[in-house]
């Protein structure tokens, strides 16, 4: 987690200075700095490195819980952005997907893209917003890697593709209350009759004409991103703030995204997904669509659905005592080594250390006893075969 200095801030997001303000400690992302956890008033708003629990521990539980209970508020413009538009677009889409296209206006599909040897270079959401215009959102770091693979495949007829990453900014809001918070600013209807889950549309909330609201959360809450012109997200970033004054809305930042997450099982770009990794190994399978026509990666990804696995992703919670689980830790097995860890961290809900893992198949049994090594000491690991929190993903979609 350890972050570095030198060059920064280099770009900030509008709402910077408030954020710093309510005591923010920053991370870089893409040259973007964006707010990694929220310091107490008597407390170093800075890291302290440690391979042990480090000074940031208890307050980024403390954020996993405002999430769970009752709504965090997170700074996202840290994504990339892009508008896919032309008549073309859905077919492009289609083509350079591995998922089917949402096929009707503020539909949202989730989808890997793949290469040709059917490994994972992308992970994206994508929204239909009209018949003509799609808006993808990926992992920012990755912009640029995107690009280059879209512009491999045209022209293709009527596309046009814009990187929208630094001309939309973001904020996140999600948790029980998340809904009726943003109905008190919004001029829609974003009940779950009118807007369920991967849907979308565009809307007025708090003033701010045009803001692109999805229905989807990492944090496997009931969540909202949200996206408008940078100019507008300090204005955005008050009226939320308002309306979630009595429902117990707080700022969170990106740790507590990734620790809710891995209570949900959620693979993260760079960690569990990247060109390692088949969508088969990284257990998202389902977001292939393999009985469509033909797409980038079809070929091998048929073959590795007929292959036996080598390795696929797992969750394991551990008995770390007073240390943490970060990633690249290996888990023993009869003391044979069996895996490694890709991820870790503390899930504050569940109230246990989770690692996601990546484990020789033939090796994989909820009864089994595991190890994992941290700092040279072996751990207790048990196998969890569903998420910790809501393995129905019921709260997601309530």
């Amino acid at each position: 987690y350890q972050e570095f200095s030198a060059g920064r801030p280099l770009k900030k997001p509008p709402v910077y200075d408030k954020l710093k303000s309510a005591g923010a400690v920053f991370g870089m992302s893409f040259g973007l700095e964006h707010p990694l956890w929220f310091a107490g008033p008597d407390q170093a708003a800075k890291d302290a490195l440690t391979f042990k629990q480090p000074n940031w521990w208890r307050n980024v539980a403390d954020e996993c819980l405002k999430v769970r209970n009752e709504a965090g508020l997170f700074e996202y413009s840290a994504m990339a952005k892009f508008d896919v538009k032309g008549n073309d677009a859905h077919q492009w889409l289609n083509y350079v997907l591995a998922n089917r296209m949402p096929d009707q206006n503020g539909k949202v599909t989730l989808s890997p893209m793949l290469n040709k040897k059917g490994r994972l270079i992308g992970d994206f959401s994508i929204t239909r917003l009209a018949d003509d215009h799609y808006f993808v959102l990926g992992a920012d770091i990755m912009q640029l890697a995107f690009m280059r693979h879209f512009n491999v495949t045209l022209p293709y007829g009527d596309v046009r593709i814009i990187n929208q990453s630094d001309q939309l900014a973001g904020l996140h809001i999600a948790g029980p209350a998340s809904q009726a918070i943003i109905t008190k600013i919004a001029d829609a209807d974003i009940s779950t009759a009118c807007m369920p889950f991967l849907h979308a549309q565009k809307i007025t909330a708090g003033g701010v004409e045009n803001v692109i609201a999805i229905r989807v959360s990492f944090t496997g809450e009931c969540g909202f991103e949200l996206y408008c012109a940078p100019h507008e997200q300090n204005k955005l970033f008050d009226a939320l703030l308002q309306a979630g004054q009595s429902a117990g809305l707080h700022l969170v930042g990106t740790r507590a995204l990734m620790m809710t997450r891995l209570e949900k099982s959620f693979p993260a770009w760079g960690t569990e997904l990247s060109p390692d990794y088949t969508a088969f190994n990284a257990g998202i399978e389902q977001f292939v669509a393999l009985d469509k026509n033909s797409f980038i990666g079809k070929k091998a990804a048929m073959k590795q659905s007929e292959s036996i696995l080598t390795e696929r992703l797992v969750t394991l919670t551990v008995d770390v005592g007073d240390l943490a689980i970060w990633g690249d830790e290996s888990i023993f097995k009869d003391k044979q080594r069996v895996g490694y860890v890709s991820s870790g961290g503390y899930g504050a809900w569940s109230q246990q250390h989770i690692a996601l893992a990546y484990m020789q198949p033939d090796a994989v049994d909820e009864n089994d006893e595991y190890q994992i090594e941290i700092l040279g000491k072996m751990k207790s690991a048990r196998l969890q075969l569903k998420p910790v929190y809501d393995p129905r993903g019921i709260k997601m979609r309530a």
